[in-house]
């Protein structure tokens, strides 16, 4: 269930000793006036203040840095376990990662009580073992919209994947072809499904962890473990998949104008994921090219009396949703998409 977590600890919980090989980055000053910048109080050697911007660990299993805020600690549990992220972590091995991580932490000169320390990112993850080609549930994916997010397709974070993202400050939501980043990275594909997508739900800083989890701690987090999946089940069903498609038979008879002059009157701001997915889903077998989109857009719109101002903003909507499924150059089976639609919800929201 969890794959990265990061964890802080405030300045006072820790100690730092000599032999800690820490990489120190020292404060910015101004070359005209001298003044400096970001000259922080990072930590104490025996009585001794070490100042900088900040300080860093980088090992291969985890990466710590020290700053103004105190001390963070970012790892991938199950890489940190068995040297690959693919099969996510339990409460059992979270605990024995965090107990070996306290250790490392000690032998690198850095003590601290690891159980203490504050979640400040939160990773839960599912693996979804699929039974046709991912390309088929990219097909109608970009008109799953997130609430309360902003969408981007070809999710990137350094490393390429095929997939798509729903973000805002506090949290994220990420789907992407698995397979591809394993290969990304040149790690083994041995015992890898062929079509797996991975959804991940990241909780951003701690205020989101402690409002979403109540966890003030690493100990509340390993005492209150399956909270995690709970939450994640909750958040992806209120979001992405928060539309049943056997709903969609009402529609059924309309024309797709009908569906866009529907889906404009109904569903204000998230008329275009509503819509893609009112279409999407019809029992009609619906062809739909890009002009007669924007034909039947501008008719409905006209009919309507909307402003010119709401006009232009469903115009570049509407080119968004279509761009994001068109720029998918990915091999699709000729499937029926309800079906898709509903293998992959049950499996994203099904209790271990």
């Amino acid at each position: 269930m969890i794959d990265t977590l990061g964890l802080r600890s405030i300045p006072g919980t820790f100690d730092v000793n000599e032999s800690a090989p820490l990489e120190i980055y020292p404060a910015r000053y101004n070359l005209n006036d001298g003044e400096v910048k970001n000259d922080f109080k990072l930590f104490d050697i025996e009585g001794s203040e070490i100042t900088g911007s900040k300080a860093i660990l980088n090992r291969d299993n985890f990466q710590v840095t020290i700053d103004a805020r105190g001390l963070y600690t970012q790892l991938s549990v199950p890489k940190y376990a068995r040297g690959s992220n693919y099969r996510l972590s339990d409460v059992k091995e979270t605990k024995e990662v965090m107990q070996d991580l306290e250790k490392s932490l000690s032998s690198e000169g850095i003590k601290l009580n690891i159980y203490e320390a504050i979640p400040g990112r939160l990773d839960a993850c599912k693996n979804i073992n699929l039974e046709h080609l991912t390309g088929n549930y990219f097909s109608f994916i970009p008109s799953l919209g997130g609430s309360r997010m902003n969408q981007r397709s070809n999710y990137n974070d350094g490393i390429k994947r095929t997939g798509f993202q729903w973000s805002n400050t506090r949290q994220e939501i990420i789907c992407y072809d698995k397979r591809t980043e394993i290969k990304a990275r040149k790690e083994s594909l041995q015992g890898i499904p062929k079509n797996v997508l991975r959804f991940e739900h990241r909780l951003r800083n701690g205020r989101k962890i402690k409002d979403a989890l109540g966890f003030h701690t690493v100990k509340d987090l390993l005492n209150d473990f399956g909270s995690i999946e709970e939450n994640y089940n909750k958040v992806l069903k209120e979001s992405i998949f928060k539309y049943e498609a056997d709903d969609k038979r009402l529609f059924s008879s309309r024309t797709i104008q009908q569906y866009l002059e529907y889906a404009l009157t109904n569903y204000k701001r998230s008329v275009f994921n509503r819509f893609s997915f009112d279409i999407m889903f019809s029992k009609d077998d619906l062809i739909i090219d890009r002009m007669s989109m924007f034909e039947m857009l501008e008719v409905t719109m006209n009919k309507m009396e909307l402003r010119n101002s709401t006009k232009r903003k469903y115009r570049y909507r509407l080119k968004e949703k279509y761009e994001q499924t068109k720029e998918l150059n990915l091999d699709v089976e000729t499937v029926n998409v309800r079906e898709l639609y509903n293998e992959l919800r049950s499996k994203v929201l099904k209790v271990a």
